[in-house]
């Protein structure tokens, strides 16, 4: 969920009461999750009852589910006021929307039709209805908006997925992104979608921008109301390494060349051997330009030795190969030094470090099939 400046403190979390007492957990877990959107669940220690949280990237609201037994509330960190479109609340009140002003901030908190919005000194409890165990809090830009949002906020998105299409002959990449959105009060299929600033740049086709807009660590965003949209880019390829051109002291290369080829590749963990061998590998090509054979094939023999280590899986061996977990659907690197075992600790608590990994084996292997032609 965004918000129109850096927020670094929670101003309010949302919980769950069960029996009087709050849901007490040891552990947050992934319940699903799609291409830019994850659902997190939380379930009681002692009792099955849960909630469930859905969030993503370009979108304004949070969507939350909870278990029959489970009473959401929102406790706030500052001192809060209420209201509506009629204007201020300052009691209890049954309705299914309430509006929250916090620190020069504004939310929207909506909930199904018969709901009961307790407001007490720095929390809020929702009495949602046994058959309808949902709500949602949308980030606004100011007050106003509690009715528009009002009109979206009901529209869970449920998935979301990316697909692109390449134009070889004049290298353009179509890229769709679709929201499915699941209408859980009325019938509404739209929901309100935030773009960044390289989508909104890039669109394919007419959009019409709202009024509304957040100033995010990517820049500022503008908002489209749809279950869908396009945008357009330029590819050209990525060079694995630079071309020998331009105009450079040939000797003065050859000495840095000889002072690094020889460089550490055997380190105990796998970033920073994945790290170095693309390191050793890039000076591949650079004794190729400037028709160092030997050096060449030398630098050749030292990294293709150590990624196929990498790359298979001997028996009995302990140190230096990928395995798959089921667990994280993902191909992990395994080493019994206790190095590793911090760094997989990382990886695992931090997936998207795993692909920084990947990405220096793959630029490897990319760099020998530019100058072997095979592998």
């Amino acid at each position: 969920m965004y918000g129109d400046i850096l927020v670094t403190k929670a101003i309010f979390e949302v919980r769950a009461v069960i029996n009087s007492r709050e849901l007490n957990t040891s552990a947050s877990r992934v319940d699903n999750y799609s291409d830019w959107t994850v659902t997190c669940k939380w379930t009681d220690d002692q009792t099955n009852e849960f909630f469930k949280a859905t969030y993503g990237h370009g979108l304004v609201f949070v969507c939350f589910e909870f278990s029959s037994n489970a009473i959401p509330k929102i406790v706030f960190t500052n001192t809060f006021s209420a209201f509506n479109e009629e204007g201020n609340i300052s009691s209890s009140v049954e309705t299914d929307h309430i509006g929250v002003a916090i620190n020069g901030k504004y939310y929207g908190f909506f909930a199904p039709a018969g709901s009961t919005f307790v407001l007490n000194t720095n929390s809020i409890t929702i009495n949602l209805p046994q058959n309808k165990r949902f709500f949602s809090i949308g980030v606004m830009t100011t007050q106003n908006d509690l009715s528009f949002y009002y009109q979206y906020t009901y529209s869970f998105v449920e998935n979301t997925y990316v697909s692109w299409i390449y134009n070889e002959k004049n290298n353009d990449v179509i890229t769709t992104f679709d929201f499915v959105v699941s209408p859980k009060q009325g019938t509404q299929q739209n929901t309100i979608i935030c773009l960044f600033p390289h989508q909104w740049k890039n669109l394919e086709g007419t959009y019409q921008y709202l009024t509304q807009s957040f100033r995010t660590v990517k820049g500022q965003t503008k908002l489209i109301v749809g279950n869908q949209f396009k945008t357009k880019n330029k590819f050209f390829g990525i060079l694995p390494y630079l071309p020998d051109v331009g105009n450079y002291d040939r000797t003065k290369l050859k000495t840095y060349l000889n002072s690094e080829k020889d460089q550490d590749i055997y380190l105990p963990d796998s970033y920073n051997s994945a790290k170095q061998i693309a390191r050793v590998a890039n000076l591949i090509p650079i004794a190729d330009q400037l028709g160092e054979t030997t050096t060449r094939d030398y630098l050749i023999s030292r990294v293709k030795e150590r990624l196929v280590n990498w790359l298979t899986y001997t028996s009995g061996e302990d140190y230096a190969f990928f395995y798959y977990d089921p667990n994280w659907n993902s191909l992990l690197p395994f080493n019994n030094s206790l190095e590793m075992i911090l760094v997989l600790q990382i990886i695992i608590s931090n997936l998207n470090i795993l692909f920084i990994l990947l990405q220096y084996f793959l630029c490897t292997t990319k760099i020998f099939y530019e100058i072997m032609g095979q592998w």
